[in-house]
């Protein structure tokens, strides 16, 4: 009898435990840290969420505790990742929080409520990183139809959401407010405060519906993981560098991902990820002009594209695949160095040498400006000066003399043309005059007054038998290979 009782209490503990260890390793749970972190120093946790840098007073719960364990324990390859993620999105919103006077740690924000994913949808139709329903981001003026949603433009609603917290500042006056209002409504929140004859947010919290008593506690917990992950050995899960490095520019022309993917040499699933307001693969017409961001490295060059003649695009598409093949053939298209912290040295003035983001820094290395150390060596990534730019179109052999202006169409056809991809010509970075043929001058007469040779013209400004040069016509002269005006 008593050993049948000690069996049937083995069992029960080996299911127990079977069920626990199934239960600890469903998705994005990671097993191995909930023994490793198993008790957080309470101590070290009050402490620290007391000085978290937030624009509002924190106050440490059992909620905030929870949470923060959520980030650094239970789910840390979330975390991870939301890291990685952060190192695309929080350079934009940054900059965008700065321009109104924006609190930076409102960043964290689009972290509880999308956890970076600027496609999210809700049940109830709010979609981007800052969960804009139709109406509101109308108001805001973000507009949605079948091939863009500007809801998911990280420019245009950061944009949006940084008028719409400043119109809730000026109602409340106070960020944990704001941030209650930002989820549950101005309305419940005016209620709460009607209620408990206060404007403390923790003294109207009982008044507030239940989702929102979370979502301070959800707040302060992103901005604890964010701000001390590297004291858990947390690792960002970093994208790939042209997903992090980026600039925008904007369209105004109808333009597809492929013509992008084809001139640039980029996949349509790095476009997919840098442009998501773009739900059909294309920008379509806009007077005012669609965002589009691309890696820093090719941007200059994208623009020397796009302000080709649209008959020049069609020859250079002809030969692009060639040329992006010759341009990353055995080439990486960054370098990193090492960057050793000074004594009164902090991120953002490292950050501001190089014109990067702080937070990449950040998630490159692991650490904040909390941890951050003199003597500490950074690992700086950087765009290669001059990677795969687009090349010259094909280029005209050394002409006669005779005035190209006057030449017709008959006869510009029977120039000699050559494609020499062995010697190709990259643009240019350098500044440029602007000069108009006269009605009586020719290329070459333009070439002997500004000191610069016919054949750097020609190239320079990609003059061919479809293009020739004619009067009234504006022609671009390299500043560096100016001899006399």
């Amino acid at each position: 009898m008593r050993r049948t009782l000690l069996l049937y209490i083995f069992l029960i503990l080996f299911q127990l435990i079977t069920a626990d260890t199934f239960a600890n390793n469903k998705e994005g749970v990671d097993p191995i840290s909930t023994s490793t972190y198993a008790n957080l120093d309470l101590k070290d946790l009050k402490l620290r969420v007391k000085n978290l840098n937030i624009p509002f007073k924190p106050k440490f719960s059992r909620e905030v505790r929870e949470k923060i364990e959520d980030y650094v324990k239970i789910y840390r390859k979330k975390t991870s990742r939301i890291l990685g993620l952060s190192s695309i999105y929080f350079p934009v919103i940054e900059e965008y929080l700065k321009a109104n006077n924006i609190p930076d740690a409102l960043k964290y924000l689009p972290i509880i409520e999308t956890d970076l994913n600027p496609k999210a949808v809700s049940p109830d139709g709010a979609v981007g990183i800052w969960q804009f329903m139709p109406s509101t981001g109308a108001i805001y003026g973000l507009s949605s139809d079948q091939v863009v949603d500007q809801r998911c433009d990280i420019h245009r609603s950061t944009d949006a959401a940084a008028k719409y917290l400043l119109k809730l500042f000026d109602i409340y006056e106070d960020w944990a407010l704001v941030l209650a209002a930002y989820n549950a409504g101005p309305g419940r929140v005016n209620q709460a405060i009607k209620k408990a004859h206060s404007t403390n947010y923790w003294t109207i919290e009982r008044y507030l519906p239940l989702q929102t008593r979370k979502y301070i506690p959800s707040f302060l917990a992103a901005a604890y993981a964010m701000q001390y992950f590297p004291e858990y050995d947390i690792i960002a899960d970093n994208p790939d560098l042209d997903l992090q490095l980026t600039k925008e520019t904007k369209i105004f022309r109808e333009l597809s991902f492929e013509e992008i993917s084809t001139a640039t040499g980029l996949s349509l699933e790095t476009l997919r990820i840098l442009n998501p307001q773009y739900l059909q693969d294309f920008i379509p017409v806009s007077a005012d002009g669609n965002f589009l961001t691309l890696p820093k490295r090719i941007i200059a060059s994208f623009n020397d594209y796009i302000n080709l003649p649209e008959g020049r695009k069609n020859d250079f598409l002809k030969i692009a695949h060639m040329i992006v093949e010759s341009a990353t053939a055995n080439t990486t298209f960054y370098h990193n160095s090492l960057y050793t912290v000074g004594p009164t040295e902090s991120l953002k003035s490292i950050a501001d040498i190089y014109n990067i983001s702080t937070h990449s820094l950040i998630v490159w290395n692991n650490i904040t400006d909390l941890t951050l150390k003199p003597g500490t060596e950074l690992t700086l990534y950087l765009p290669k000066k001059v990677e795969t730019k687009l090349v010259e179109m094909p280029t005209l052999k050394r002409m006669k003399t005779k005035k190209l202006s006057r030449l017709s169409i008959h006869e510009i056809e029977k120039l000699p043309i050559a494609l020499d991809m062995s010697n190709q010509r990259k643009y240019s970075s350098a500044n440029y005059i602007s000069y108009m043929i006269g009605p009586d001058e020719s290329l070459k007469s333009v070439a002997e007054k500004y000191g610069v040779s016919l054949e750097s013209l020609i190239c320079l400004n990609k003059f061919t038998k479809d293009y020739p040069p004619l009067p009234g016509m504006l022609v671009r002269i390299k500043e560096s290979e100016l001899i006399k005006p």
